[in-house]
């Protein structure tokens, strides 16, 4: 790794014609700093609705819209993975919450990175964990 221990790889992918009104690279640092992660390679594309229901479905078996699939691709010791999210769902999210969608993708941003570190949130209480953390890794990022 061009003889440096501490490497960080981001990229993005857009395939969602909603704009973007923060850049996500350099958001997936704060977060990455605020966590202390100094190595791993993350992508993060921004799909519409359809795409990502369609991956829902071929890859999870679940058969409903979502606003976040997150891939871990590393081997254990590697942290790498591919994160996808739907802008359209977190459109509709940030409406609901009264929020901006800026802070809604920010959000889901951090909440893919913590799939990839281990956290999960299929029960009540592995969710209250996980969005607690979520919000905290949230506030020291801004």
């Amino acid at each position: 790794m061009r003889g440096n221990t501490d490497e960080i790889e981001i990229s993005v992918a857009r395939r969602s014609q909603v704009p973007l009104t923060f850049r996500p690279t350099l958001y997936a640092r704060k977060i990455l700093k605020v966590l202390g992660i100094t190595q791993g390679k993350f992508e993060f594309t921004f799909v519409d609705n359809a795409t990502l229901t369609e991956m829902n479905r071929a890859y999870l078996e679940h058969d409903y819209d979502t606003d976040i699939i997150t891939f871990s691709l590393g081997d254990g010791d590697e942290l790498m993975g591919d994160l996808y999210i739907s802008v359209e769902q977190a459109q509709i999210q940030a409406r609901d919450q009264g929020q901006s969608l800026e802070n809604e993708l920010k959000t889901l941003m951090i909440h893919g990175i913590l799939h990839l570190l281990g956290y999960d949130d299929q029960t009540d209480a592995q969710r209250k964990i996980m969005f607690e953390r979520q919000s905290a890794i949230l506030e020291l990022a801004r």
